[in-house]
């Protein structure tokens, strides 16, 4: 308590305005490319084809790849999200490609050199649709893929279920004086962080592990996240902190150092710095997921609640992560139920 009315100095106060802190894009290595993304036009679509001829030689180019080179995936709860698509688009703006080359602007070229046919599939834009029985499957398989606790529901759009319960609801109604119920809705948010997503990542071909510069406010989340994607020992992923330019819960999980681990990959020894422009940071990166709630409340004259049942369709997006879900609360006292539940759409999170 010996601080408390006292005026203490920040411990990035100085450098941050003399212009000396560093932040993820200002990270710069000897001998750094560039990269640059393709994006699916689709929110769900089959990859018939990607044909990267023309961008492997075009002018500056040092490397290019696809899902079908580097055919891993990831997730902290479900591993349902690919580096770069490998089969099919799950989401408009997901990458499809990329491409490494000696200055940003060599990549950006060469990315639009590169044809990607799509048979395009049914989407599901909303979380109340994705949980409909008859609704397209986002993930087929989902019931297969390497997962923690997570309950799902196979052959669904439900990728994880969550119940909360306290108390006897009908009592805790009886009780009361009043009852309101309704619905609400809550759109998805974008972080819109001041720095957009970027990061920096040089695959080491001596032990097969990788160092990554990033802003995340959690890298040892994002460690274990990366090292269980690959099969790695988390001892062969080094994390770098920058500075953060804003996060508010959107730089937790790999975004674009999923792009920068693959490309680092084909350039092994190379670092490779992938950068989001505004536009891609709105279209592929996490948001807060939008939400669909019914609320009922039970409350006495003098203000004292009773009880309370909630259910929430919540939709994260095309991947755990990102996901649509459902949670139902109920209480008397209280009592919550969740599923989460996938859609075509892009990355949900805090």
């Amino acid at each position: 308590m010996t601080h408390v009315g006292e005026r203490i100095e920040r411990r990035d106060a100085v450098r941050k305005t003399m212009g000396r802190a560093v932040f993820g894009s200002d990270v710069a290595l000897p001998g750094m490319l560039h990269g640059a993304v393709v994006r699916s036009p689709y929110a769900s679509a089959e990859i018939v084809s990607v044909d990267t001829t023309r961008a492997e030689n075009a002018p500056g180019v040092r490397a290019v790849v696809t899902g079908a080179d580097f055919p891993f995936t990831f997730g902290a709860s479900i591993r349902d999200q690919p580096f770069l698509v490998i089969d099919r688009v799950r989401f408009a703006g997901e990458p499809v490609a990329a491409v490494a080359a000696d200055t940003e602007l060599h990549a950006q070229a060469a990315a639009e050199l590169i044809h990607v046919e799509y048979r395009e599939l049914p989407a599901v834009l909303d979380a109340r649709d994705a949980l409909a029985a008859d609704a397209p499957l986002v993930h087929p398989d989902l019931h297969l893929y390497p997962r923690g606790g997570h309950e799902i529901v196979p052959h669904t759009n439900v990728n994880t279920t969550i119940h909360y319960h306290h108390g006897d609801l009908t009592e805790g109604f009886a009780e009361a004086d009043l009852v309101v119920e309704d619905e609400y809705t809550v759109h998805a948010v974008n972080h819109v962080t001041t720095e957009t997503h970027v990061a920096v990542a040089l695959h080491r071909p001596e032990d097969g592990g990788y160092t990554l510069w990033t802003p995340t406010d959690r890298p040892f989340q994002m460690r274990s996240e990366l090292a269980s994607a690959l099969g790695l020992d988390s001892g062969l992923v080094r994390l770098i902190v920058a500075e953060v330019g804003g996060s508010f819960g959107g730089k937790n999980t790999l975004i674009a150092e999923a792009v920068s681990v693959a490309l680092s990959r084909r350039v092994a020894g190379t670092p490779v710095r992938v950068e989001f422009s505004r536009e891609e940071d709105l279209a592929a990166s996490r948001v807060r997921m939008p939400a669909h709630i019914k609320l009922k409340t039970g409350v006495k004259a003098d203000g004292t609640l009773t009880a309370r049942s909630a259910s929430a369709s919540k939709s994260n997006g095309q991947a755990s992560c990102r996901s649509a879900s459902s949670r139902t609360v109920e209480a008397s006292t209280e009592d919550t139920t969740s599923q989460p539940a996938s859609r075509t759409s892009s990355p949900g999170g805090v």
